[in-house]
């Protein structure tokens, strides 16, 4: 969200708009990140990172849907947040292109962090408390 701050003091037509379409975007994203969030702590009891990991293999369907949008929140081509921050970013860059370079960077390493959370909930060691719950359809997975 620091990016919509910086793209609306660029003050110019593809900066207000680039932040009106992070928000939305950011909203859509969010909250669905937030519904993955909720479901683990509602079956687990705990937010703690370490204990969560290797959850594809009892969640396919909950790791679906986390990545979908952990990649929607990366921007990867194709989403929502994609377009609205390239046209961010476009408004940042005719305003000021150094500051443009450096908000580059910050969509890079967010990117980057919200790769290394979803590999580390989704692969990973599963440690045997986990095997015993379900999936988000609450019927028992059985890998074929």
């Amino acid at each position: 969200m620091n990016l919509t701050v910086v793209s609306t003091f660029a003050a110019n037509y593809h900066g207000i708009q680039g932040a009106i379409a992070v928000m939305i975007s950011h909203a859509l994203c969010s909250s669905g990140l937030f519904m993955c969030i909720g479901i683990l702590y509602v079956r687990y009891h705990t937010r703690d990172l370490p204990v969560l990991t290797g959850l594809a293999k009892t969640m396919p369907i909950f790791a679906f849907l986390f990545g979908f949008y952990s990649l929607a929140n990366m921007a990867l081509p194709g989403t929502f947040n994609f377009v609205a921050e390239i046209i961010l970013l476009q408004g940042v860059f005719l305003s000021d292109p150094i500051n443009a370079v450096i908000c580059s960077y910050s969509v890079v390493m967010g990117a980057l962090y919200s790769l290394a959370l979803y590999s580390r909930i989704c692969f990973g060691t599963l440690t045997g408390y986990f095997s015993k719950f379900y999936d988000i359809d609450d019927k028992p997975f059985t890998p074929s």
